[in-house]
């Protein structure tokens, strides 16, 4: 039963990527309300979470399991540790990027004139590496 659960809210999380690309409004600076959001959502559920296993035994409630509570509390914590690994990977990626980009020179850095696009000096006639 848990192994369709988690499933489904892989489904449902693939889905709202998609659709609402949750990882991009997450990792927006400007966005800082859809943040908190998720991370309200993801405290609760924590806290719900630790409620369940301390209370609900204690209650004996006949009808209710523990397996479909704990189902129904996890999925704002699968969805922001998703948001997490995604929001690192997009970051790892940039630094890559950022790492590999060889740096261009505009400029001659004998005489500092301005270069026409080629490698060569035009005022002081070097060849730049």
């Amino acid at each position: 039963m848990k192994f369709t659960i988690l499933i489904m809210y892989i489904c449902i999380i693939f889905f709202l990527e998609n659709k609402y690309e949750i990882v991009n409004r997450f990792e927006n600076k400007e966005n800082t309300r859809f943040k908190k959001i998720i991370n309200y959502m993801c405290l609760i559920a924590i806290i719900l979470f630790l409620l369940v296993h301390l209370l609900l035994p204690k209650l004996n409630v006949h009808g209710i399991k523990n397996t479909y509570i704990e189902s129904i509390l996890s999925f704002p914590i699968f969805l922001r540790y998703y948001i997490h690994i995604r929001v690192r990977e997009i970051n790892r990626n940039k630094q890559q990027q950022i790492k590999k980009e060889p740096i261009q020179l505009n400029f001659c850095y004998f005489c500092g004139s301005e270069l026409n696009g080629s490698n060569i000096c035009p005022s002081c006639g070097k060849v730049l590496e």
